[in-house]
């Protein structure tokens, strides 16, 4: 959209503009495992933390992600990163943002604590349909399981 003197612009063509209205969130705070090696987007007992959205007119959008974690042993390691997916199907689509352990919030050892992340995905397609779920993995040796509880998935237009 191009503003220009004299041009009557209605609120939704700001709105989309300016990407206005592009937030949404999900929160999830029963205490989930996995043990899984490869990132999954499935915790024992739960679905996904995830959640569709509209591109906003910028094409970009800021993901943040929080979450209170543990892993079962000291030698063990557990990550969770967002995953971001074309359409509105969650569990579906093409990535386009996918996991990656340099992005991801993670711990190391025994003690429980909360970790935050986030990430700024630019050249989405204004106006188009995507989705972004947290996905898990644990590394490490001794068989690690991962513990997450607390969950909590916000993308906003940036």
């Amino acid at each position: 959209m191009t503003i220009f003197a004299g041009h009557k612009v209605t609120a939704a063509e700001l709105n989309s503009h300016f990407g206005i209205g592009t937030h949404v969130d999900d929160t999830q705070n029963a205490s989930r495992t996995t043990a899984s090696t490869g990132y999954t987007p499935t915790l024992t007992g739960g679905v996904a933390c995830a959640k569709a959205f509209i591109a906003p007119a910028s094409g970009a959008v800021e993901i943040e992600w929080t979450m209170l974690g543990t892993v079962n042993v000291s030698t063990g390691f557990c990550y969770a990163t967002p995953e971001l997916k074309t359409g509105s199907v969650i569990g579906s689509g093409t990535i386009i943002f996918g996991p990656d352990d340099n992005d991801s919030a993670n711990w190391h050892g025994t003690p429980q604590e909360r970790r935050s992340a986030h990430k700024r995905v630019t050249g989405l397609t204004p106006g188009a349909s995507y989705h972004v779920g947290i996905v898990h993995k644990v590394a490490g040796s001794g068989g690690p399981v991962g513990t997450w509880s607390r969950k909590h998935l916000s993308v906003r237009a940036a």
